[in-house]
């Protein structure tokens, strides 16, 4: 993902590096409180839509969208404490957040059988999700989730477009 948003001409400061498998992301220390912090600092070659010339980038890899039955909608989501701390950087640093979805289209356990799985890059501002949001306790204790539909999200790059920066591990997973 770094490479797309340097192939458009913006400079990335990756937060954190660590393989995949680890699970651990990076961390914003603040007075009092450790965040989990959005994996890329990227400086915008110029204003970008929200007006700021720095934003937080965090970018999910998904193997496709989930269909909600609920309202025939495809959907993705994060997990609730990481949606909670986001906006809490966004406040502490004053850099707006980005959400980006990497969405490879694969066919979803719930997805009719005359539905298209979307596929590609979307993206979407913290502040604007704040509000189309819907959350998902798991019963069993699981992580509790939130949802977004995909109407609440902008095709940011076809899948092509990604997959030349991604290393054949991260396609793999």
């Amino acid at each position: 993902m770094r490479g797309l948003f340097i192939e458009r001409g913006h400079t990335v400061l990756p937060v954190y590096d660590v393989p995949l498998h680890t699970g651990k992301g990076p961390q914003l220390l603040t007075p009092g409180r450790s965040l989990v912090a959005p994996d890329n600092l990227v400086f915008l070659r110029s204003k970008g839509p929200s007006g700021a010339p720095i934003i937080w980038a965090e970018v999910k890899a998904k193997g496709g969208f989930a269909w909600y039955r609920k309202t025939a909608t495809w959907q993705t989501g994060i997990d609730a404490r990481h949606f909670d701390h986001y906006v809490k950087v966004e406040e502490v640093t004053r850099h707006p957040v980005w959400l980006l979805f990497v969405q490879r289209g694969n066919r979803t356990k719930d997805q009719p059988l005359d539905k298209h799985q979307p596929s590609g890059v979307f993206v979407a501002k913290l502040a604007e999700l704040r509000t189309d949001k819907r959350s998902n306790r798991h019963p069993n204790g699981k992580t509790e989730m939130i949802f977004w539909p995909l109407a609440s999200l902008t095709l940011w790059a076809p899948l092509e477009a990604v997959e030349r920066h991604l290393p054949l591990v991260a396609l793999a997973a």
